[in-house]
C-alpha cells in the first residue's frame, strides 16, 4: 500500500456473511466505513492503510459502477489534482410511479424521450446485477433517502448518461411483445442509425393506457373483443373517442402450445 495512490478491490464486498474483505483490511490498516446508505452499491467499503485510501467495490456489477461513480472517480480527480466533471441535468417527468425504499439514496437508471412537449423518464430493471439496466439508460434519477418514491408525472432532474441529441431520437412503443419488434428495432438501427425503437412490454391494456396518457408514441395491442369478434377497434373506441390515431395492422400471428409428438395421445 505505501508506494500506491490508492488500493481498489474489486468485486471482494458484498452484504453476505462470506464477506472477508473488511477483516483483511482491519489486520493491516482501518475500515473508515463498511456500507453506504446507497442503493445500489451498498456494501462499499472505506478504509485506510498506511495513510493510501482504500475502497472496496461491491460484487455486483451495477452495485459496483455506481460506487465507483461515487467514490472512486472523485478520488481519482482529487489525486490529479483536476476538477471533477458534471454531468449534465436536465428535468424529467415519470412515466411510470416508482416506489422507493426508505433509508437509501437510490440511483433509479432510466430511458429518456420527447414526448409531446415533455421529456419523459422509463424506470428501467433495478437489479444490482442486471449490467444491461446501465448499457441501456440514458439518464440517472437519484431518488432521496428520506422519499418513498415518485409519482405518475411527478418533475425531477435527471443526470444525462448520454448526449441529449441521442434521447430525442428515442421512440417509445409500449404494449403487447411480438418477435416482430426486435426485427423493427434491428431494421432500424440499420436504416436510420441515429433512432432507437425502445419497447415496453406492458401487455395490451397498457399500451393503451400510455396512449391515452401521452406516455408513448406507439402502442401495440392484440385485443379480441368477445362480443364482436374484431381486434383492438372495439377498445380503441371505448378507450381512446376523441382521440386522432392512425392504426397499422403489423403482422397475423398464429398462438398455440407446443407438446411432444403423441402427447396428448
Amino acid at each position: 500500500a505505501p508506494q500506491n495512490d490508492m488500493v481498489v478491490v474489486l468485486a471482494g464486498s458484498s452484504a453476505g456473511s462470506k464477506d472477508f474483505t473488511p477483516e483483511i483490511v482491519k489486520s493491516i490498516g482501518e475500515v473508515l466505513v463498511h456500507g453506504v446508505a446507497i442503493m445500489p452499491g451498498k456494501p462499499t467499503i472505506l478504509g485506510i492503510i498506511n495513510k493510501t485510501p482504500l475502497i472496496g467495490l461491491p460484487g455486483y456489477p451495477v452495485s459496483a459502477i455506481i460506487s465507483a461513480e461515487q467514490f472512486l472517480k472523485p478520488l481519482i480527480f482529487k489525486r490529479l489534482g483536476l476538477t471533477i466533471p458534471k454531468r449534465k441535468e436536465i428535468k424529467v417527468h415519470m412515466a411510470h410511479k416508482v416506489v422507493s425504499r426508505l433509508g437509501d439514496e437510490e440511483f433509479l437508471r432510466v430511458k429518456l424521450a420527447n414526448i409531446g412537449e415533455k421529456i419523459m423518464a422509463y424506470p428501467l430493471p433495478r437489479g444490482s446485477g442486471v449490467i444491461t439496466s446501465l448499457v441501456e439508460a440514458d439518464g440517472i434519477i437519484r431518488i432521496p433517502s428520506l422519499k418513498e418514491g415518485l409519482d405518475l408525472e411527478e418533475e425531477v432532474n435527471a443526470e444525462l448518461w448520454k448526449d441529449f441529441d441521442t434521447i430525442i431520437n428515442n421512440i417509445i412503443i409500449t404494449g403487447s411483445h411480438d418477435l416482430i419488434l426486435d426485427i423493427l428495432k434491428n431494421e432500424l438501427q440499420e436504416d436510420f442509425s441515429d433512432y432507437r425503437l425502445v419497447s415496453f412490454n406492458v401487455g395490451s391494456m397498457g399500451g393503451f393506457m400510455a396512449l391515452k396518457q401521452n406516455r408513448t408514441h406507439l402502442a401495440t395491442a392484440h385485443l379480441l373483443d368477445p362480443e364482436s369478434g374484431e381486434y383492438n377497434f372495439p377498445y380503441l373506441k371505448k378507450m381512446l373517442p376523441q382521440k386522432e390515431l392512425i392504426v397499422v395492422n403489423l403482422a397475423y400471428r398464429e398462438q398455440g402450445i407446443m407438446v411432444k409428438k403423441g402427447n396428448p395421445k
